[in-house]
């Protein structure tokens, strides 16, 4: 009777102690691996006029610029201190808005030119959105498909005032398009869920890629890989208090 009780009692702590270890893991985060930035660089420094950080600082709001003076503004969430790559003809681009009061948002896509002051070429895609307070998307139709090997620059408009077109807020951020390797492709067949995916693009270097995998997403899971990302961004921009602003407003909200 004894050696009975025994080894219920040793099948009852082992069967507690499994139980223990899989909701542990079961509640774990995914740890995102690090961004690593595009090694191929040669000739793809951003110029002065293609920033990811709004030339007027503030919001829409008036209000908010007197109260939230150092709240983050309107930001692109990509590199601006080297060129953001991605592998999609097709990209996904993500910004940042602060206003909660919705506004008409202007997307505008140029090849880029570098021997142009603005360093906009050929205007390739134009659309108008309705903002929405946080994070952005927007994903180029199927019918606009970039190109391989060139680089692309992106705009967005907050307008504020129709009536006063000197009063919108405007960023603008540039995307290389390059193709996928075989290694990074094997990677991506055998990712199970889009945090990995957004993992595997982000050591490969393809900042869009990775942001797209994860930003599109309404779980806690992805916000946390979101954050993650931006957060990695800010850590080797040479201006990322606005990052942090960023990631601040987004782990409040």
């Amino acid at each position: 009777m004894f050696n009975t009780l025994s080894n219920l009692s040793r099948f009852n702590n082992s069967y507690v102690t499994v139980c223990l270890l899989c909701l542990s893991l079961a509640m774990a985060k995914p740890v995102l691996a690090e961004y690593k930035k595009p090694t191929n660089q040669s000739n793809d420094a951003p110029s002065s006029q293609s920033t990811g950080i709004a030339a007027t600082r503030g919001t829409c709001n008036s209000a908010d610029n007197k109260t939230k003076a150092n709240s983050a503004t309107l930001t692109t969430l990509a590199p601006y201190g080297h060129v953001g790559q991605s592998t999609a003809t097709n990209p996904t681009f993500v910004w940042y808005v602060p206003d909660r009061e919705s506004y008409p948002v202007e997307f505008w896509l140029y090849e880029s030119d570098p021997a142009s002051y603005s360093g906009k070429g050929e205007q390739v895609y134009q659309t108008r959105l309705s903002s929405s307070s946080g994070i952005m998307t927007h994903s180029l139709p199927t019918e606009v498909s970039l190109v391989p090997g060139r680089t692309y620059v992106w705009q967005v408009a907050i307008i504020c005032n129709p009536n006063s077109p000197s009063q919108s807020l405007v960023v603008n951020n540039r995307v290389k398009i390059v193709e996928v390797d075989p290694a990074t492709t094997s990677q991506l067949n055998n990712a199970e869920n889009p945090v990995t995916k957004a993992d595997v693009y982000a050591q490969s270097g393809l900042w869009y890629d990775a942001l797209a995998e994860v930003a599109l997403l309404e779980d806690p899971q992805a916000e946390n890989a979101t954050i993650k990302l931006i957060s990695q961004l800010a850590e080797i921009e040479e201006d990322s208090s606005n990052f942090k602003q960023i990631i601040e407003s987004l782990q409040h909200k």
